[in-house]
């Protein structure tokens, strides 16, 4: 028997390592954003992971999900796959830190899904947080020095978190309902797979054989790894925490790693009005990431 502090410490790095892997993940969508078309590149970031996860997934003998599970993985599938179309787009319009943060404002709308559809009552810090990122994002769509200009590529990028929270919804709720990562994971790639190839065109893939080599076939092959591992990694880490709390500080890190990136792998200067929105943004999502953990200091204190 694992002690609950072992298991505590097993799913924070379950989540380290997915919030890693998202942001390699980012890096080599990005490199491989300026090689395919974003279609092709749409459809390849599902078809990898499914090589990887299908067969894997027959060969382990996991279970299938039930009728009623179903519904929730398509709609899973469906969010994946829209979340990505937004989040290429952004990758290849804006810099790659302010696509990744407009695409980590998935809590914040993880929130008001929860007001929405299952009336839960917001908290003053929740409230603060969302105002805060409207700030932020006002802030940062003024930074081309020609007064308040809400970009597509801004509005786009936010469609990213949007439905990057619709998925981790389903995500959660579907892990704690006894469906096991690898099936989940599997067959809403594969969905997600299939949404995407109807938007392919044939043109494009043609093109692509063309241009591909070793270095493209590699990224390609790192991208189905990483995703891959992401996505088991987050799931394993929400099967495996006691509470939301222990796991929502860690979401962010993922901010500090893409952060990272930017500065050792990309030269896309950023002006410092643009910075400031970002910087504001990020808050907001640390402030909404880190309620849980407070409240459950909070909670300790008054005992």
């Amino acid at each position: 028997m694992h002690s609950s502090k072992d298991i505590s410490m097993a799913a924070v790095g379950y989540m380290l390592l997915s919030t890693f892997s998202l942001s390699v993940t980012s890096v080599v969508i990005k490199l491989l954003g300026e090689v395919l078309s974003s279609d092709v590149l749409n459809a390849a970031r599902f078809l990898f992971p499914s090589l990887i996860l299908v067969p894997l997934f027959f060969a382990r003998r996991a279970r299938f999900p039930t009728s009623r599970q179903w519904p929730f993985i398509l709609l899973r599938g469906v969010s994946l796959m829209l979340s990505q179309v937004c989040f290429l787009y952004a990758i290849t319009h804006l810099s790659f830190f302010e696509a990744v943060v407009l695409f980590s404002t998935g809590p914040l709308f993880m929130a008001i899904f929860d007001m929405l559809l299952f009336r839960a009552k917001l908290s003053v810090m929740t409230i603060s947080a969302i105002l805060c990122a409207f700030i932020g994002v006002m802030i940062q769509a003024g930074g081309s020095g020609q007064g308040f200009a809400f970009s597509i590529a801004t509005l786009i990028g936010l469609g990213a978190g949007l439905f990057n929270s619709a998925s981790q919804l389903v995500m959660h709720g579907m892990v704690n309902n006894r469906l096991g990562p690898l099936s989940l994971n599997a067959w809403s790639l594969f969905i997600a797979l299939l949404c995407a190839l109807p938007f392919v065109n044939i043109a494009n893939v043609d093109a692509v054989i063309v241009l591909l080599d070793w270095q493209v076939t590699g990224l390609l092959f790192l991208m189905g790894f990483t995703i891959s591992m992401t996505q088991f990694n987050r799931s394993k880490a929400y099967q495996l925490a006691t509470s939301s709390s222990l796991l929502s500080p860690l979401i962010f890190t993922n901010l500090i790693f893409a952060f990272f990136w930017q500065q050792v792998l990309f030269d896309e200067p950023m002006e410092k009005q643009k910075a400031l929105g970002l910087s504001v943004v990020v808050v907001a999502c640390l402030m909404r990431s880190m309620e849980p953990w407070l409240k459950s200091k909070i909670n300790e204190l008054a005992r």
